[in-house]
């Protein structure tokens, strides 16, 4: 368990990104009826890749620099992070959706998908983050009850 406080998780950030942009592309497309192009594609990679950068650095540092339980880096993490996430993804949503007047046919369309996106990816998040670190400890500490146990 040692391993998946310190490598696992972060993984598990990655995934929520992969998923919930896997989910973003697909809602957008099956509500515009429209496909991606290449161009496009390449544009949404790098947005989302930005962003989801930030937010995922931001939050292992936090993690890294935590040395007490996780669930009060949980709770304390959550708390700072949501004002600071809010403004990150408002500024991302108003460069966006600024980006959206331009004269391209496929920004519109991006715009639309990185918006979808981050807001499944803050959603998701939470959840992840608490589930894992729930999953944990548990383990953890069944894993120090045996222990103690076979030394007796």
């Amino acid at each position: 368990m040692l391993i998946s406080q310190s490598i696992l998780q972060p993984v598990y950030w990655i995934s929520c990104l992969l998923l919930s942009s896997f989910i973003g592309t697909n809602f957008t497309t099956l509500i515009t009826k429209q496909s991606f192009e290449w161009s496009s594609t390449l544009i949404l990679i790098s947005i989302l890749g930005l962003y989801g950068g930030i937010e995922l650095l931001l939050l292992a540092f936090s993690f890294r620099s935590w040395n007490n339980d996780s669930l009060t880096w949980l709770k304390t993490s959550l708390q700072s992070f949501s004002k600071l996430n809010s403004l990150i993804l408002l500024a991302f949503i108003i460069i966006i959706s600024s980006c959206s007047l331009c004269d391209l046919p496929s920004l519109p369309l991006v715009a639309v998908t990185v918006v979808v996106t981050l807001l499944f990816f803050n959603l998701l998040l939470p959840i992840i983050l608490a589930t894992t670190i729930k999953l944990t400890n548990v383990i953890n500490h069944k894993q120090k009850s045996t222990d103690k146990k076979e030394l007796i």
